[in-house]
């Protein structure tokens, strides 16, 4: 792969009720010892509490050599209702389900409220013989 281009993963349209908070979480494995870094993220989204949009918005990333080869990681991240305002970072990042601890801290986000929304989780710049598993997404409205 190019060193700019994504080597693994995807990028799905996505229908949001832009008045609800959301939690997205993607579970991420790395197989095998190797360099490159792990993305989860949105498109159709604002900087927190803004309206100004994001053109690269990342809920949680992490180094792979921060991750353990074999043991499964949560990358969380949170999208907040248009127009929110006081909201934090807390809960957005990549965290350790066993220990709960965060391997790496995250973002959130605010809906726009007209951007085509999408969800998209990437290895990237990795070396040759690297590899992830991605688990199923989970999208959850918060009501």
């Amino acid at each position: 792969m190019e060193p700019d281009q994504p080597d693994g993963g995807w990028n799905a349209v996505f229908e949001a009720d832009r008045t609800k908070a959301y939690r997205f979480a993607v579970p991420v494995r790395k197989l095998v010892p190797g360099v490159g870094n792990v993305y989860m993220g949105a498109y159709g989204v604002c900087d927190l509490n803004t309206g100004t949009v994001n053109s690269n918005p990342y809920f949680a990333s992490a180094s792979l050599t921060a991750l353990t080869n074999g043991k499964w990681y949560w990358m969380v991240g949170y999208v907040f209702p248009a127009g929110s305002a006081g909201r934090t970072d807390a809960g957005a990042g990549v965290f350790d389900p066993s220990t709960g601890a965060v391997v790496a801290a995250g973002d959130n986000w605010t809906w726009h409220p007209t951007q085509p929304v999408q969800h998209r989780a990437y290895l990237f710049f990795a070396e040759a013989g690297t590899a992830v598993d991605f688990g199923k997404p989970l999208i959850h409205a918060i009501d």
